[in-house]
């Protein structure tokens, strides 16, 4: 099974985007991360030749989109992006979250106390757009700061640059424990959100992509997905 037969290479390309435990290059010894290892196993069951590549997020949805790559993820579900990618079925839960030095967040309760703060956030990203629905409710009192890494927000909120960063939880926590950083996280101001694998609409037939989706759940019921997620410290969809 191949993407377009119009194609010189038949190989399948995955691209992801940097956003440890999910997916990464931490260093020279090449791609890893939950979304990886999931995507491989996907392939090896499906028995066509895959290729890993990583790209900045809006890259790599663009490359998606054009159908110059057929797979990415991990991603959140948007009604604009359906236009674009068949979603898979839910692979993994998580949450958006604030990340702070702890004079930046010890008086932080409620979204009102977001007020007057320098908030870094990525761009483009359904974090941001989460984040700029806070500003709306809170008048557009939070100084929002784009920036197209998430690695950059959190630098920012390291050097107080920032006073806080948005971003993924499981990021978050994956940065603070490799780094030994003294960024905290702030309770319960967490937005929940499902990780899906994507594929192209341009690229790839609905039944190419339903085949890949039918494997998929059979990881899901053979508990495959969960051992990935354990191992990276994630929540799979299937865990209680």
């Amino acid at each position: 099974m191949g993407a377009s037969s119009a194609r010189e290479d038949e190989r399948l390309t995955f691209v992801g985007y940097n956003m440890p435990p999910f997916y990464m290059r931490p260093d020279a010894t090449g791609i890893s991360g939950a979304v990886y290892e999931i995507a491989q196993a996907l392939c090896e069951r499906e028995k066509v030749s895959c290729r890993f590549t990583i790209l900045p997020f809006g890259d790599a949805l663009q490359s998606i989109a054009e159908g110059k790559m057929e797979m990415g993820g991990p991603m959140a579900k948007t009604s604009e992006r359906e236009k674009k990618y068949y979603y898979s079925t839910p692979v993994f839960r998580t949450s958006l979250a604030f990340f702070g030095l702890e004079k930046n967040i010890k008086k932080i309760s409620d979204y009102k106390d977001l007020k007057g703060l320098k908030i870094g956030v990525t761009n483009p990203s359904i974090t941001l757009k989460y984040l700029e629905q806070i500003n709306e409710n809170q008048n557009k009192k939070i100084r929002i700061v784009k920036e197209k890494d998430p690695s950059v927000t959190v630098k920012m909120a390291e050097l107080g640059t920032c006073h806080l960063a948005y971003l993924n939880r499981d990021y978050g926590r994956y940065w603070i424990k490799r780094y030994r950083s003294n960024l905290k996280e702030i309770p319960n101001l967490n937005q929940d959100l499902e990780y899906h694998l994507i594929f192209s609409k341009k690229s790839m037939s609905e039944a190419q992509f339903t085949a890949f989706d039918a494997q998929l759940k059979k990881m899901i019921e053979e508990k495959v997905i969960e051992k990935i997620a354990v191992k990276y410290g994630l929540q799979s969809v299937d865990m209680p």
